[in-house]
């Protein structure tokens, strides 16, 4: 199923269900930080347009790890 598909199945935006998609595979990128990142949606969403070997860092730092 689409991204939009699924926005209209569930009565959701498709921007909404787009960051979602952001945030969780930023998410599941760094899964190793060893935080929980569920209540971090925003700043993932942000982290997400960087280059991918860049997320584990911006994460690391957005939790004050790094």
């Amino acid at each position: 199923m689409t991204e939009r598909a699924y926005a209209d199945a569930t009565g959701r935006k498709h921007q909404t269900v787009r960051n979602d998609i952001f945030a969780a595979e930023v998410s599941q990128t760094c899964a190793d930080v060893g935080a929980e990142l569920s209540r971090h949606f925003s700043q993932l969403v942000e982290i997400h347009p960087a280059s991918k070997w860049l997320w584990p860092g911006l994460v690391n730092a957005m939790l004050g790890a790094g």
